[in-house]
């Protein structure tokens, strides 16, 4: 059966990748990609809109983002939607975010493209859930 929770971004990232450790040993990273698209207005003139996507990663993809991702990047981010509730100071809250099950710079890393696909530098499919020790109603670790 075909997934039908599927999203695919090419992008910048906005800033530089958060990442931190869960008490399991396994990375977490969060990257926010920006998309753009320019159309013009009713009157002819040239416009940019630019979307922010919150992105989370887990394990090979995170340790990845880790070591070659960096502010302003150009990336691919294959993954799905999930949207979370979190608590804070007795408020509900909600989040969207694409969790990562294949991230690749599109830029140059070292004269190549780091793609899936390379073993050196694999960021992988890895699972997309999020590992043992990660409290969904944590705030969001962004």
């Amino acid at each position: 059966m075909a997934n039908l929770n599927e999203v695919k971004l090419i992008g910048r990232l906005g800033r530089d990748p958060e990442v931190r450790y869960m008490p399991s040993g396994d990375a977490l990273a969060n990257i926010t990609v920006a998309t753009s698209e320019t159309y013009k207005d009713k009157s002819g003139e040239k416009k940019e809109s630019t979307e922010w996507h919150r992105c989370v990663a887990f394990r090979q993809p995170a340790t990845f983002i880790e070591q070659y991702a960096k502010k302003g990047d150009l990336v691919f981010v294959e993954g799905k939607l999930q949207t979370r509730e979190y608590d804070k100071n007795g408020e509900k809250h909600y989040t969207t975010e694409i969790v990562v099950g294949n991230f690749q710079l599109l830029n140059s890393l070292n004269g190549k493209k780091a793609s899936t696909s390379e073993p050196a530098a694999a960021a992988g499919a890895a699972s997309a859930s999020p590992p043992n020790g990660l409290d969904p109603d944590d705030d969001p670790p962004y």
